[in-house]
């Protein structure tokens, strides 16, 4: 009994929580490249997942490997957006891309990720998740009375189709080129669609979409019942575009975004002629205000000037008593200086000196000449100091005489002096306070005459501005009379509205228009994108192609549909790709193909069980097999039935020649990891000769490799070589998923003679590297010749039955 479906989105919002957090930690897988020159582009709408995007260009820099298909985040200031590449040059670096918003930065960031589509399921579960059903909820299949199949369509292709239109849930199993999508698909889908039933096709890539609505418009009658939602390929949309949503609504969409257009437009006009009544009203304001400040300032400047005329007037008597009394001074300090009183002190005071010292130098004359011995009396001793004595004594008496002299000359002029002195003082004074009353009067014409100018400055400056808001008056009354006046101005604004939103309805109305389609057509993230919001699908029955492909996390949000389900594809080829190998939790509902839907409701939340299961359930959902392909021959088909498919009676119809080159390796300076020059080297050979030779004119050609460095390497060699070509693709494994060529090259690049290439990719000894998927994988995408180039002598000594050991074995040249 299956599990309730609410356990199973609990199990799948916990692994998809876990993957999001790993995925934010891995945050160096991320590729980031800078665009700019951010645009509206001239087609400025289009029609993606059922909604109106908006469409930009720009430029990006460092000429990424962008896939016009692809999504991404754009990083703004202020945000992130969902986007979609729609066009990318990567000559010239031009982008042409889609986002839901408006955008109007005019630079940013691109974001190649998983992580927003990761987070983009995890919002679905939250909002969408309460509408999933269980499995025994489905709705029955509508049985399908009579199906008439083509004259060519095998016993095993018309019992998958009769099983996929009896059967809930069913899952058509075939290797590469057994009919699936061709024979089976179509013809069950149109069939659907030609009894009135609402078919959904879903596929994990929009290369695969294409591929399968291909197969089935060729089916239809009507293949105006088509709608590819999304984003086809280019070479989809060329072939079919009245069944690509923007090209059928675009036409519509255009001639109704063009009307609003102009009635924006318009109404820009209306608005901008208010917009001029009001600054016109508003420089009537200004000019006034303008009026009544010039007049102030004129006053205030005939206040100034008066002030400045006082001011100068009352500077020249204070520089009149300043001059006066410093005559005053002058003539006092003369008459001082007549006086002689200063000399008089000054020789008093010198006299008087020399007066104490001869008294001094006679008193110790006499102190010596007391002081005499008898003997010393009676020699030349005692004359002289007699003799000095007598000298002293006479300079002692000039010197008195002439103090006296001087006393009464000092006497007689003093008072007279004492006067002079009183005056001096006073006249000082008052020189003092007429400069500093001097100083105010020069610092106060100063301050005014500053004043006086910036007033005549402040005037002048509003007069230029007075007569040009006068000019820009009269400009836009002269453009005011092109428009109509205000009340009718208003009336046809809202005529206008009324008219976008009309148009805004029919854009509205062509973004749900899906009901008079029979068959929609998008990728399974286009599904869950379409389905987030406000969207809505309804479907009678839903196909899944490349199935196998796919995660069960994208594949359990169609249970919302509550309709019968049917997986197409080849649970031996690539898995779901998933960023983490050792989380059980993650890969349970990430890394488990999609055809383990009834393995989820067996086990819920037990993730590591789900994680560790090899082989899917098959009870609700029946597989029917397919064996016969049509695009390789026997010895491929034998090849890959033994080594691969555990000998299910894989069949081929065609006839596919297999050969290996033996590519000794040899070490290369500076080599990277994972890259095999000897390989390179003798592909690069190997496709001159083919381009050389006439009989492949009308073939393909595609260069293979597991590792992302060896395509870049084999790129660089070719292009050196031979230039772009465009019958000549270098792909990886992931990228030629669903897809043929008539020539396959395969670089196997690992082998144990290289220090860094030991096998892993290509070594289905180790279980955990998908090595047998991938070499799937690459190998069925051959229709008539499967090159390998490898180590020959390296695998053939792997002897336990690896397939490349088994291809040296088989299909050497000498062989």
């Amino acid at each position: 009994m299956p599990l309730p479906a609410q356990a199973v989105i609990r199990a799948l919002a916990f692994s998809t929580t876990r993957y999001l957090e790993e995925l934010k930690r891995q945050r160096g897988n991320e590729k980031v490249y800078l665009v700019h020159q951010i645009a509206e582009n001239e087609v400025r709408v289009t029609m993606l997942e059922g909604e109106m995007w908006h469409q930009y260009d720009g430029i990006v820099n460092d000429s990424p490997r962008l896939s016009q298909d692809s999504s991404s985040i754009l990083r703004v200031e202020g945000g992130e957006h969902d986007v979609r590449i729609l066009k990318y040059n990567r000559q010239d670096g031009s982008v042409c891309f889609a986002c839901r918003e408006n955008i109007r930065a005019p630079s940013g960031k691109f974001v190649v990720s998983f992580r927003w589509l990761v987070k983009r399921v995890l919002e679905w579960i939250e909002r969408r998740g309460h509408s999933v059903c269980g499995l025994d909820q489905l709705s029955p299949r509508t049985k399908v009375e009579t199906i008439v199949l083509p004259e060519d369509t095998s016993d095993e292709q018309a019992q998958a189709v009769h099983g996929m239109l009896q059967n809930t849930l069913s899952y058509v199993w075939g290797p590469p080129g057994t009919g699936k999508s061709r024979m089976v698909l179509a013809s069950g889908v149109a069939k659907c669609v030609e009894v009135g039933e609402t078919i959904l096709v879903l596929a994990p890539t929009n290369l695969a979409v294409d591929h399968a609505l291909d197969a089935v418009i060729e089916r239809l009658a009507n293949p105006n019942l088509v709608l590819r939602l999304g984003t086809p390929t280019p070479q989809f949309m060329q072939r079919h575009p009245n069944c690509c949503e923007a090209e059928v609504f675009q036409h519509q969409v255009d001639e109704a975004t063009k009307k609003i257009d102009d009635a924006e437009k318009e109404i820009a006009r209306h608005n901008e002629a208010s917009e001029l009544a009001v600054r016109a009203a508003r420089c009537d304001i200004e000019i006034e205000s303008l009026l009544d400040t010039l007049k102030t300032r004129k006053s205030a400047i005939a206040e100034q000037s008066a002030k400045l005329e006082a001011l100068e007037s009352e500077y020249v008597h204070a520089q009149e008593i300043l001059t006066r009394n410093r005559a005053e001074m002058d003539r006092l300090s003369g008459k001082r200086s007549g006086l002689g009183y200063a000399n008089t002190i000054m020789h008093l005071a010198t006299f008087e000196s020399e007066h104490i010292r001869l008294i001094q130098e006679f008193k110790e004359l006499e102190r010596k000449k007391r002081g005499m011995t008898l003997f010393e009396r009676l020699t030349s001793k005692h004359r002289n100091i007699a003799a000095s004595l007598k000298t002293c004594d006479a300079r002692r008496s000039s010197v008195e005489g002439t103090l006296q002299s001087l006393r009464l000359k000092r006497d007689s002029v003093k008072p007279e002096h004492e006067a002079i002195e009183l005056a001096l003082s006073q006249v000082a004074g008052e020189v003092a306070l007429s400069r500093k009353e001097a100083q105010r009067v020069a610092d106060a014409i100063k301050s005014a005459r500053e004043r006086h100018g910036n007033l005549v400055q402040s005037v002048d400056a509003k007069q230029i501005e007075l007569a040009k808001l006068r000019e820009q008056q009269k400009s836009m009354e002269a453009r005011l009379e092109d428009f109509l006046d205000e009340p009718a101005r208003s009336q046809r604004i809202s005529q206008l509205q009324a008219e976008i939103d009309r148009h805004q309805i029919t854009i509205d109305a062509f973004q749900q228009d899906l009901a008079s389609k029979r068959l929609l057509g998008m990728t399974l993230d286009g599904f869950i994108g379409m389905t987030l919001g406000n969207g809505t699908i309804k479907a009678n029955h839903v196909f899944v192609d490349e199935a196998a492909y796919a995660p069960l996390a994208k594949v359990i949000p169609l249970l919302s549909l509550h309709c019968p389900i049917t997986l197409l594809g080849d649970h031996m080829q690539l898995p779901p790709v998933c960023q983490n190998d050792n989380d059980s939790v993650i890969q349970s509902f990430w890394a488990k193909r999609s055809i383990f839907l009834e393995d989820a409701f067996e086990v819920g939340d037990n993730h590591e069980s789900l994680s560790a299961r090899t082989d899917a359930m098959h009870c609700l959902m029946p597989r029917m097999t397919l064996t016969r392909s049509y695009r390789f021959g026997h010895r491929l088909a034998h090849l890959l039935d033994t080594a691969v498919y555990g000998e299910i009676g894989l069949v081929g119809l065609g006839d596919t020649r297999i050969v290996t080159f033996d590519c000794s390796p040899h070490e290369v300076e500076n080599q990277r990891r994972r890259t095999n020059h000897q390989e390179a080297e003798e592909i690069v050979s190997r496709v001159r000769i083919w381009l050389r030779h006439p009989g492949t004119v009308s073939e393909t050609l595609a260069v293979l490799t597991p590792y992302n460095d060896q395509k870049a390497l084999l790129r660089i060699k070719l292009n050196q070589a031979i230039g772009r070509h465009d019958r000549l693709e270098v792909l990886n494994i992931h990228e030629a998923q669903g897809r043929e060529w008539d020539w396959v090259l395969f670089s196997v690049v690992d082998t144990g003679n290289l220090p860094l290439n030991q096998p892993w990719f290509t070594d289905d000894s180790l279980p955990r590297s998908d090595a047998l998927a991938l070499l799937n994988t690459a190998f069925s995408r051959a229709r008539k010749h499967l090159c390998v180039f490898l180590d020959a002598t390296f695998w053939s000594q792997q002897m336990d039955g690896r397939l490349l050991e088994r291809i040296v074995e088989e299909f050497s040249p000498q062989n």
